[in-house]
């Protein structure tokens, strides 16, 4: 399954100020990029954190990447929005996010600035999904059988999936990833991927709200 790439810039010791000034001088001293001073403004007072928005000029498309705070001192690619047209694929979207990547790293090891940048994959398989072989064997067994049956005993063997995966998984489950795999790859319909994720969902909290009942 493809998916929309995710860009994380850890700015490690730099202070957000620092890091935003050092966004506009690369966007200053690159032919290929422009500072956008009055979106990043506006973004910046709506999103009530250090942000900015960076335009790709050498793109037909003219793509604007808003970058904001996730947490802490990561900052990332919120999103990629076009000013000459109303959309672009999720294959232009991560070319230019990888573009921008490639650029900014230049100028960081250039003048020895310390970003640390991360890229998630494009492409994703249930491995990337489930990473623990032990939880990903217990729901490639759900999906084995009638997963969409809503019999019983599917919908136990997908209960044993979510405590398995609340008692032995060390990453956060991103169920969305999920829902785009089971549409896209499974060819399953909205309606059931809907019922599976939200299940899960549901699970984990009730078991989270469970462990700190006393």
């Amino acid at each position: 399954m493809k998916r929309f790439i995710d860009v994380f810039i850890d700015i490690k010791d730099l202070s957000d100020s620092a890091f935003v000034e050092s966004l506009i001088a690369f966007a200053e001293q690159s032919p290929d990029w422009k500072y956008l001073n009055e979106e990043s403004a506006r973004y910046a007072t709506m999103a009530g954190e250090f942000s900015c928005a960076i335009l790709k000029i050498d793109n037909p498309s003219r793509p604007a990447v808003a970058i904001t705070n996730k947490k802490g001192r990561i900052y990332f690619i919120a999103n990629i929005v076009p000013k000459e047209v109303s959309r672009i694929s999720m294959s232009e979207y991560n070319d230019i996010a990888r573009s921008f990547v490639k650029d900014i790293r230049k100028y960081a090891r250039d003048h020895d600035i310390r970003l640390k940048i991360t890229v998630s994959k494009e492409s994703v398989d249930l491995k990337d999904i489930i990473t623990g072989n032990r939880c990903r064997l217990v729901f490639e067994r759900y999906m084995a059988l009638h997963p969409r049956s809503y019999h019983s005993l599917d919908i136990e063997r997908l209960d044993m999936f979510i405590c398995c995966l609340f008692r032995y998984s060390k990453k956060t489950f991103d169920s969305e990833i999920l829902r785009g795999w089971l549409m896209e790859t499974k060819g399953w319909s909205e309606k059931d991927t809907e019922w599976c994720t939200r299940r899960i969902e549901i699970g984990l909290d009730v078991l989270s709200a469970n462990k700190k009942f006393y």
